[in-house]
């Protein structure tokens, strides 16, 4: 591959991603912190790249900012956390801190069980259940054969994505799951002073909001959330989200490489999925994360 990243490195890489890789990989954060993952034929590309290139590689808007405020949060909740790359680097990045992973389908919750153990973290809590606005069942469209990435509550949100209609065309599974929501678990484990929850949801963000309302007001956290743009989805979720986080006063940033974008409205961007949604403005939040805002 060397010649071919050579003169394409975009090419170089995403024909790297996809060469086989199993066994127990060392995945790099930042500042020397590394963790394990276990890689097998179930294994998503985007595993795969972050085992050959390191997380702070593959995601360089994201990890900076959710390294800085996880290390100042003492409860930190994974909301859709997959097979558990946040969870782990959260746990490890605050050691004093209780990370919560909620994760609904079987299969990527199998390996998120199977990582904590392998990272041998003790304050790490997982929740085999969606995240919703109220106690009940949720129904999740995800591809059969490997751990997904994402899983939807919405079937053609699947076929809209460009990335899933490429890469992941099916077929797929129809899941029935418990569903929580977070205001009721965090009074049932007696949890209070959440400081950080990471979003990732696939068109649910609205209904975790909701069913976050007593949090939002009380411990006011920082919310790390993917969102995709209008004309993927027909959908405006931006504004959506808006009438739920501006009564808590909240503030709207895209994360991009440059730094963190403050931004008046909630737009979903088709390049920097990423936003953040915080109580604190421009000066306190780049003080707060080290890194550069700009309007």
């Amino acid at each position: 591959l060397r010649p071919l990243k050579a003169v394409a490195p975009r090419s170089g890489r995403w024909v790297e991603d996809r060469l086989p890789l199993v066994g127990l990989q060392t995945v790099a954060i930042a500042d020397g912190s590394t963790f394990m993952l276990k890689v097998d034929e179930t294994s998503h590309s985007s595993t795969i790249a972050l085992c050959r290139r390191g997380l702070s590689a593959v995601e360089p808007d994201v990890v900076p900012v959710f390294s800085r405020l996880a290390a100042r949060s003492g409860v930190i909740l994974d909301v859709g956390a997959n097979i558990g790359v946040y969870t782990i680097a959260a746990a490890l990045l605050n050691a004093k801190a209780e990370v919560i992973a909620f994760e609904p389908l079987p299969i990527a919750f199998d390996r998120l069980q199977s990582n904590v153990v392998l990272n041998r973290l003790v304050n790490v809590v997982c929740v085999n259940a969606a995240v919703g606005d109220c106690v009940s069942e949720a129904t999740l469209f995800a591809p059969i054969g490997r751990i997904p990435t994402t899983a939807s509550q919405e079937v053609t949100h699947r076929l809209r994505h460009p990335y899933q209609r490429e890469y992941e065309p099916g077929p797929y599974a129809c899941h029935v799951v418990p569903c929580i929501d977070l205001d009721h678990f965090v009074e049932v484990a007696k949890v209070s002073g959440v400081g950080l929850v990471k979003i990732d949801v696939e068109l649910a963000e609205l209904s975790v909001l909701q069913g976050m309302s007593r949090i939002l007001a009380t411990d006011r956290p920082h919310i790390i959330c993917e969102l995709f743009p209008e004309s993927w989805i027909h959908r405006d979720v931006g504004t959506e989200l808006e009438t739920v986080l501006s009564l808590h006063n909240y503030q709207f940033y895209l994360l991009t490489d440059r730094g963190l974008q403050h931004c008046p409205h909630i737009i979903g961007h088709p390049e920097h999925p990423n936003h953040l949604f915080t109580p604190l403005g421009p000066d306190a939040l780049a003080a707060a994360v080290g890194r550069p805002v700009f309007a």
